[in-house]
């Protein structure tokens, strides 16, 4: 990042700041910048609101965060309930919780547990995603793409079938495909795995193609 640092944020208990340019915005209670925010590392424990955007090397947030703008950063680890009301740009991101973003996200590396909202386009070269819950975007795009219901214990089990675990997406496309507990219209793919309680309209493939017993595929084409 080409910036000067104009020195670092602190927050520590209840309190709010204007944005700028700094080396490190550490927020530990209830914090709130007001403005757009650059610096090499953002983190965040407890509630934090920045009312603009974010740029950043590394963004680290552990407790309640809403981002107002933009969000662009080398590496994101996201634990807990996270809103990005603009588009997500990343390296790499890591999530485990509830996030939701008002527009597209791209990332090299997308893991994610939990459950998410992308009201854009989730576009990234490896992508896994272990759900929790009922997670959606738009449209799915990536090289490798993996969905899998997280499993373990009964208690897992119960609320995975409670609260109706899925992702959906209107079109899923990837090199490689690999599909659990997912509602699609188009999924297309060179290698397609379409696996248990999958429901998909029309998948495409290229060469290879499996589906689970226990899915439904209304149409398939080898293109």
């Amino acid at each position: 990042m080409n910036t000067q640092p104009l020195g670092d944020i602190s927050i520590s208990g209840i309190a709010s700041s204007s944005g700028g340019t700094f080396n490190q915005v550490n927020i530990d209670g209830v914090g709130k910048i007001r403005g757009d925010v650059t610096c090499r590392q953002f983190q965040a424990n407890g509630t934090a609101k920045v009312e603009g955007n974010l740029q950043a090397d590394i963004v680290r947030i552990n407790g309640m965060s809403t981002i107002k703008g933009a969000v662009r950063a080398d590496s994101m680890q996201m634990d807990g309930k996270v809103t990005i009301q603009g588009p997500l740009t990343c390296d790499s991101i890591h999530f485990n919780g509830d996030v939701k973003i008002g527009a597209n996200c791209s990332a090299e590396q997308f893991q994610a547990s939990g459950t998410f909202v992308i009201e854009g386009m989730l576009n990234a070269g490896n992508i896994m995603i272990h759900i929790h819950g009922r997670c959606r975007a738009n449209e799915i795009g990536g090289e490798q793409i993996t969905v899998k219901q997280i499993r373990g214990n009964l208690m897992n089990k119960m609320m995975g079938a409670l609260f109706n675990s899925h992702l959906s997406a209107e079109v899923i496309e990837g090199d490689h495909v690999t599909l659990e507990n997912t509602k699609a219209q188009v999924v297309r793919g060179n290698q397609v795995a379409i696996g248990p309680d999958c429901v998909i309209d029309r998948v495409e493939y290229k060469e290879h193609l499996h589906i689970h017993p226990s899915a439904k595929v209304n149409h398939q084409l080898r293109l």
